[in-house]
């Protein structure tokens, strides 16, 4: 039974190895204790580089890392550690491997003073000189230190007796008999600005999408069509969006340490704020759950969102056509996209300085509307051309305008389909109408 309750020290006392050895545990309990208030997610690797050289052997090694075991022990590999590698066996695919030291548990030897000697203590005794900082001239000397043993091990090798961190999946062999690592996979993680695996990636094309989105957004917004009265106001709430993450997530590339569970937490909001524009029930519906043993799993689903969310060109709700005056009551006006005729409802707004109850009736009888190539025989052959009907309801995603009459069109019959094939209708119009103001419409309907 593990003890981690502190020494009493008193006046005569006679002092023996567990006294420290006990003062010991009570500190470092402590300390992880007080790390795990101060981050849930307190385990991982802050630096993390394979020896990618030995794949072809069949062995997987390390050249360098930092990280903290889930018991809160911190480690180091570098170059002045004993080399660390596993040979893989032949049969393994599909299997985690990663770095393991022994258990502290009280009731057990806890240092070999033997190479080998003993697997599941936790250090191994080795010699160095040290010196008197007090007092240099005093010289150097020897002094047992316990260095952590660290070893790799496979998951299927590690029991209670170990803590255990994974550093990759390997997938199998390939044809010439080397390791295949899974490059997809993505350790328990605690600076992923360091550590630069894919995180690090993710969060580049986060930023690379963010930046791309604010481009467009901002060509849309200052384009004639914009400043004509599309809909500038949900771009601009969505502009401003985007530029608040673009900004935070810029930062985080420039920074030298980041946390996973922030990105993530970031990465969740950003994608539940879009939702606002993006999906009919105007929130996310399924939040991700963020598991620190899994990041693969936690990551992989929101970078997909976000790329389609930050890919989606948004089409403004109307597009605003223009009737050019030709002369002699003749105006034309042409559609640059010839969808809009499956995509949209078009809709007339008429305003005179005449009553708005003669406007409306008298309108539809004295304009005339058709493909330009008709336009003519309509006009002197007195025949009907497309048919317009009053509305008093206008679509919602149009703005309002105060004194006009609304009409739309019959979107049917041969007229039309002439005007659907050449995206150019023209309007005849007869009579006086003083003060005479038009706005054309082609209002986009999902529906259509």
């Amino acid at each position: 039974m593990n003890s981690f309750d502190k020494v009493i020290w008193s006046e005569g006392m006679f002092l023996r190895p567990q006294h420290f050895q006990q003062q010991e545990r009570y500190l470092e309990r402590q300390l992880v204790a007080r790390s795990q208030q101060a981050d849930h997610y307190f385990w991982g690797f802050s630096e993390l580089q394979l020896d990618t050289e030995g794949f072809a052997q069949g062995r997987v090694g390390l050249t360098r890392a930092k990280g903290i075991f889930k018991d809160g022990t911190s480690f180091v590999v570098d170059e002045s550690t004993p080399s660390v590698s596993l040979a893989i066996p032949q049969a393994v695919s599909n299997e985690l491997v990663g770095v393991a030291i022994p258990t502290r548990q009280a009731s057990r030897q806890q240092v070999a003073f033997e190479e080998g000697e003993d697997l599941l203590a936790r250090y191994a005794v080795t010699e160095q000189e040290i010196v008197d900082t007090t007092d240099t001239t005093l010289g150097a000397v020897n002094l047992q230190l316990g260095r952590l043993q660290i070893r790799l091990l496979l998951a299927s090798q590690v029991d209670a007796n170990y803590e255990f961190l994974p550093i990759a999946r390997i997938k199998g062999r390939d044809s010439k008999n080397a390791l295949v690592i899974d490059t997809a996979y993505i350790p328990p993680t605690l600076n992923f600005i360091e550590v630069k695996n894919n995180l690090l990636s993710f969060l580049v094309t986060a930023v690379d999408l963010l930046n791309e989105q604010v481009k467009r957004l901002s060509r849309r917004l200052s384009s004639s069509a914009i400043q004509n009265g599309s809909s500038s106001l949900t771009q601009m709430m969505m502009l401003s969006v985007i530029n608040r993450y673009h900004a935070y997530f810029h930062h985080l590339l420039s920074s030298n340490y980041h946390h996973p569970e922030g990105f993530f937490c970031y990465l969740q909001m950003l994608l539940n704020e879009m939702a606002v524009f993006l999906s009919e029930q105007r929130a996310m519906e399924q939040f991700a759950h963020y598991d620190h043993d899994d990041l693969q799993a936690s990551f992989a689903p929101l970078m997909g969102q976000l790329n389609a969310a930050l890919n989606i060109v948004l089409d403004d709700p109307y597009e605003v056509i223009e009737f050019v005056d030709k002369g002699h009551g003749l105006r034309v006006a042409q559609l640059t996209d010839l969808n809009l005729i499956k995509q949209a409802e078009f809709i007339l707004g008429v305003k005179a300085d005449m009553p708005m109850d003669s406007l409306r009736k008298h309108f539809p009888a004295q304009a005339k509307f058709g493909p330009v190539e008709r336009i003519r025989d309509l006009v002197h052959l007195q025949l009907p051309g497309v048919n317009v009907q009053s509305v008093e309801q206008i679509p919602p995603q149009l703005p309002y305008h105060s004194g006009y009459v609304y009409f739309a069109f019959q979107q049917s019959g041969d007229l039309w389909q002439q005007f659907a094939r050449s995206g150019v209708l023209a309007l005849h119009l007869a009579g006086e109408f003083p003060g005479l103001e038009m706005e054309f419409w082609a209002v986009r309907n999902k529906n259509r």
